[in-house]
Parts: C-alpha cells; structure tokens; sequence
C-alpha cells in the first residue's frame, strides 16, 4: 500500500513539472535538443551520365540509319516529350548544358547520315528534335528544309514498261505513295506528261532509270530505278 502511495505520488510530480515548464522531455539524457538526422541530398548527376541517359533517348534514330525499323510519329512524339523533360531536370546546371550540346552534335550526324540514305522523315525528326536545345545549326536549317521537299513529294515506284511499235510510244506504269496519307496509286504515263505535281522528263534504259520533275519547287529534279526492259510488250517485274 506505501508502494502504490509512493509511485502515485512521483507520477504527479512528473506530471506537475511537465505541465509548469520545469522537465523537457523532448530533451536526451546530455540535455541536447532530440533532432531527427536529416537526410543527405541526392548527388548531381555528372555530364558523362545526363549524356548517356539522353543518348538512349534519341537511339531509335541511330537504329533507323542500321536498318532495324523505321521511325513512326507515336515514337517521335516519345523521342521529344523525353528530351523535354531531360532538359527540365538538367538543362539549368552546367553538366547538363555540356551534355546536351554533345546530344545536339550527335543529332546533326544523325541528319546527315538520313541525307545520304534518303531516309527524309529521320531528317525531319532529327531537325525537330534539334530544334528543342535552342543551338543554331546552319546545315540543319539547309537539311529541313531539304527534307520538308522530299517528304511533300510522291515516293515513286517504277512497275514496268510497255512499248507500242505501231507508233514508237513507250508507257511507264509508276506507283505512286503519298507519303503523309499513305495512299497508293498506280499511273501509266509518257515522256513529257504531268500528273500529280510530277512530270516525267525523260526515260533512259541504259541506265536502268527514269528522270521526274518535281513541279511545286523549280528546278527539282530526281531519279528512279527502273525495271528490266522488254521491246514490244510489258517488262516483267
């Protein structure tokens, strides 16, 4: 009974400290303030490593110029959605200022790669991807423009020809893709006729080729490979 007195008794002491202000209890047993240990911030990330991360996103261009797959818009939109983000996050520290400026060279090759392979719409999606690290490129602005004129032009297939020998005329059949709906269509055309704003210059089978104009932009003229040639009838195919 003197025990349970006792113990009641220092409980309301401690508690009528407590309450007055005279016993801390946040206070350790050395009477230092009790403080949680704050966390340590993440480390910066260095160039080599923002590099190397922006590197993958724009990979899918560097498959396209090996020949594994083309690029299609859903990707491209993927490609530059990524490459703004990345900007946020490190385009305000100088590590990822330097590594982004590598980025912009490695996208300026990757363009005049395209170029060579005629691969126009990895042009374009490089030119645009550029474009977002604010860096002026004059052979990018050349090569968009370049590749805004291939990509408004038909791609165009040479099927066959047939020759009529009652009057020496020579009919070329093309197939003809728009390349921003996809649609397909198949013409028979001679020397000199325009049709959907091409016009087909000359024919020159010893060269296994045909010459079309490009009408909207003066003076644009490209070659298609042609198909083996059989006098007086349908060349095969």
């Amino acid at each position: 009974m003197r025990v349970t007195t006792l113990f009641l008794s220092c409980s309301l002491l401690v508690m009528s400290l407590s309450l007055s202000g005279c016993l801390d209890l946040s206070k350790n047993s050395a009477g230092n303030e009790a403080t949680a240990t704050p966390a340590e911030p993440p480390k910066p990330m260095t160039e080599e490593e923002i590099y190397a991360e922006m590197k993958t996103v724009i990979s899918p261009y560097r498959q396209v110029i090996l020949g594994r797959g083309g690029l299609g818009d859903h990707q491209q939109r993927a490609i530059i959605s990524a490459l703004q983000e990345g900007l946020i996050t490190h385009g305000g520290n100088p590590e990822g200022q330097k590594a982004f400026l590598r980025i912009g060279d490695d996208l300026i090759q990757y363009a005049r790669e395209g170029k060579v392979a005629e691969r126009w719409k990895l042009v374009q999606g490089c030119v645009d991807a550029h474009s977002l690290l604010n860096i002026e490129s004059h052979l990018l602005n050349r090569l968009d423009t370049r590749a805004k004129e291939n990509l408004s032009r038909p791609r165009v297939t040479v099927q066959g020809y047939m020759e009529d020998l009652s009057n020496d005329s020579l009919f070329v059949f093309l197939e003809l893709l728009d390349r921003s709906t996809g649609i397909l269509e198949t013409v028979t055309v001679q020397e000199g006729e325009e049709f959907n704003n091409l016009r087909l210059v000359e024919v020159t089978p010893g060269r296994n080729e045909i010459v079309l104009e490009y009408l909207p932009i003066e003076g644009m003229s490209f070659t298609v490979e042609g198909v083996k040639r059989i006098r007086g009838g349908v060349s095969s195919l």
